[in-house]
């Protein structure tokens, strides 16, 4: 059977992005739009994975991760919050809620986020096999991983436009571009 991961972010354009990155990798997403109807579809399917944005309405990802932790039939499930790049992060919050990793979007690489994913979805399946191997740090890990490269953002862009040629994408290195602009912090925020 294939691997399931629950999506819970009120980004249709991260909820696109995840779910192509994903086809390619035989996951099925179960995507939620906000923090309940995210546990709502928890009582229907045990996903084997879940990311979960931070600030998304009804219940954020805290709250989602802390219900997922909390409950004996889930707690074994790996979570990934997910933040905005100008969005505050609470890395004690998230730590007492039981998160096992966070990424910033926009994703800086989309193989970081499938190498994540994968990563945790090995280690589950390694302690479920083998009771006593060592259990991960609770503690989030922050990464900065370099800019995807110009094949895979033309791969991402060329899918997401043939599948939804109504939108248009953007692709953007908002930190690099700060850095080296005097407006940039204001010319991000117009954008």
């Amino acid at each position: 059977m294939g691997r399931t991961l629950l999506l819970a972010d009120d980004s249709v354009t991260i909820q696109k992005v995840v779910s192509l990155t994903f086809a390619s990798e035989g996951v099925e997403i179960i995507t939620a739009n906000d923090g309940q109807e995210a546990i709502d579809k928890l009582g229907d399917r045990t996903p084997d994975v879940a990311l979960l944005d931070v600030f998304m309405p009804k219940r954020d990802g805290y709250e989602v991760c802390s219900y997922i932790k909390q409950d004996e039939r889930l707690r074994n499930i790996p979570v990934i919050l997910l933040v905005g790049a100008f969005e505050p992060f609470d890395q004690e919050k998230a730590r007492s809620a039981g998160a096992d990793d966070y990424l910033t979007k926009p994703f800086q690489s989309i193989r970081q986020l499938v190498t994540k994913v994968n990563d945790l979805l090995h280690a589950t399946a390694s302690r479920a096999a083998s009771p006593v191997a060592e259990q991960p740090s609770a503690e989030p890990v922050a990464e900065v991983a370099p800019a995807p490269p110009a094949d895979v953002i033309d791969t991402v862009t060329e899918s997401l436009q043939t599948q939804h040629a109504e939108e248009d994408v953007l692709w953007s290195d908002h930190l690099v571009f700060r850095e080296g602009s005097a407006d940039g912090d204001e010319i991000t925020v117009e954008i």
